[in-house]
């Protein structure tokens, strides 16, 4: 058995959290494509462009009131907007809950009844703003995405 020293864990100055890996490949592989399916065709898009669109719906997000620790959920098929949603969720530090499309109305509710904690000063909240709720434009959204992503 080979004996190595013990590392304190502190290589890096920062969380590897997901969105890290986008940012990587935006920096180093700007170009490169992301291809995804659709009905009658495929999108693709560069891993640059899906960083700044993915930042934009983070910032539309977090104007929303999403946070680090709140869960999102979602319900779409495996499309290019679905991946953007899930890297501007995974860049708030949320948790991105996705819903499969295929399952019947019951059993998405049974899996969206809403969850209500408690916040700091006593206060409780819904898990997600109503449906009527508007959010800020796309250009604030991406500036309060990239003060959030470290950008």
């Amino acid at each position: 058995m080979i004996d190595l020293p013990m590392m304190d864990g502190a290589m890096q100055d920062y969380a590897l959290t997901l969105d890290k890996f986008l940012h990587h490949a935006a920096k180093w592989h700007p170009h490169a494509e992301v291809v995804t399916a659709r009905e009658h065709g495929r999108d693709r898009i560069g891993y640059a462009d899906l960083r700044t669109r993915s930042l934009a719906v983070s910032g539309l997000l977090a104007g929303f009131g999403v946070r680090q620790g709140d869960r999102v959920a979602t319900l779409a098929w495996n499309t290019q907007a679905h991946v953007e949603a899930w890297y501007a969720i995974m860049g708030l530090g949320a948790v991105c809950h996705t819903l499969n499309p295929r399952l019947t109305g019951a059993q998405l509710a049974a899996m969206v009844v809403p969850v209500r904690r408690p916040r700091a000063g006593g206060q409780r909240r819904p898990a997600a703003p109503g449906p009527a709720h508007r959010g800020p434009s796309a250009e604030a959204g991406t500036r309060a995405g990239h003060r959030r992503w470290g950008g």
